[in-house]
């Protein structure tokens, strides 16, 4: 009996806007684990300080979070990398952190301080261990918080 002959499959396209949505939603429950308060996706349709990836109500609000998931070329030191670095930066706007949160492919996912005026020392350190992220994003929102009222 004589073989069917198949033809070669097209790879798949990939279909960014969803990958980036299903890349915010893992990013949304990551922090939730992390951080154990309740993270939501942003706005998405501008772009802008009003609008990070991942938002949160419960005290991290003086943060912005770009988020980039799956993306094969994202990696320390290449173009990709400082073009994400400088969106998150362009995004944030003035008076808050731009903060990188990335993922490759079966790896850890990783935060990457963009800009912080607070603290400098912060500024292109990464992290992966989730109690540093923990940590360093505290760390942040503490020093984004604006001042409390006083007491009249």
């Amino acid at each position: 009996m004589a073989k069917k002959k198949t033809k070669p499959r097209k790879p798949k396209r990939i279909n960014s806007r969803k990958k980036g949505a299903a890349g915010e939603r893992l990013a949304r429950d990551y922090l939730g684990i992390v951080t154990g308060a309740t993270w939501r996706r942003g706005i998405q349709f501008q772009g802008g300080p009003d609008s990070p990836d991942v938002v949160c109500c419960d005290g991290f609000e003086g943060l912005h979070i770009e988020v980039k998931f799956g993306v094969g070329g994202l990696d320390f030191g290449t173009k990709l990398f400082a073009a994400a670095l400088a969106q998150a930066v362009a995004d944030a706007g003035e008076g808050r952190a731009a903060v990188l949160l990335w993922k490759r492919f079966r790896s850890p996912w990783l935060l990457t301080v963009a800009r912080c005026p607070w603290r400098t020392s912060f500024e292109g350190a990464t992290w992966w261990v989730p109690d540093d992220v923990a940590r360093v994003l505290r760390v942040l929102a503490e020093a984004t918080a604006p001042p409390p009222e006083p007491d009249r």
